[in-house]
């Protein structure tokens, strides 16, 4: 930061937590936030966030038939969305069938 200029106090905790171990959490919050925007209603239902690891997102699907309907039509669109919401680190969104979501 220049002298004499102010920074955006999310600019300054963003970084402050990125450093930290909360910024995990922090990331997936941020990301389950974006997500809510991103995906419709009824997808939002049938989805749970996993978790982020090494640039890999995890979303975990209720049903089978919408895992293959995920990866197949939604998973670039998605992905590029996620990255104009400013979750650069996140190279790639792997789907996985989990029976025991409600």
């Amino acid at each position: 930061m220049a002298r004499g200029k102010t920074e955006k106090l999310g600019n300054i905790l963003k970084n402050v937590l990125s450093r930290r171990a909360i910024a995990g959490n922090y990331q997936v919050h941020q990301v389950r936030h974006s997500l809510g925007a991103i995906l419709s209603k009824k997808e939002e239902k049938h989805v749970l966030l996993g978790g982020i690891r090494n640039g890999c997102l995890t979303l975990l699907v209720d049903s089978a038939p919408l895992v293959y309907e995920f990866e197949a039509f939604r998973s670039s669109e998605i992905l590029e969305d996620l990255v104009k919401a400013g979750h650069k680190g996140i190279r790639k969104i792997r789907f996985e069938f989990n029976s025991n979501q409600k």
